[in-house]
């Protein structure tokens, strides 16, 4: 049962991060992806003016995601990482968009909505 709920954990956590990074794509096919927390704080500062205290809330978020993802790629299996990525996917990139949306103003929540819009939709055909 611990390990259960260990496991359960460990998936939600690596897949939150590994989206952090991944939800910023805004090239075609996911191409510019920001590899550092820096970078896509940089990137979203940007295209969405953020002030320094929003810059400073987003990189500890992105940061500690980072650091989360890091340590459970360590612990996890290759099986454990393709069921995360074919199962929880949408619900971690809705999480990780409502925390960002959370420290922006009205105007940078409707820039970044505008950013997202048909994110993950063309040619997406259902499922993985």
């Amino acid at each position: 049962m611990k390990k259960r709920i260990i496991a359960s954990l460990t998936a939600v956590t690596l897949t939150i991060g590994a989206l952090s990074g991944a939800v910023y794509a805004h090239e075609k096919g996911g191409k510019g992806v920001p590899k550092s927390a820096e970078d896509r704080v940089e990137k979203l500062t940007q295209r969405l003016d953020l002030s320094a205290d929003q810059q400073s809330q987003l990189l500890a978020m992105f940061t500690q995601r980072d650091a989360d993802r890091e340590q459970m790629q360590a612990t996890l299996t290759e099986e454990q990482r393709e069921n995360m990525k074919a199962n929880a996917r949408d619900g971690m990139r809705d999480q990780m968009h409502k925390d960002i949306k959370s420290l922006l103003t009205a105007d940078q929540i409707a820039k970044f909505e505008n950013m997202h819009s048909g994110k993950g939709k063309g040619g997406k055909g259902g499922k993985h």
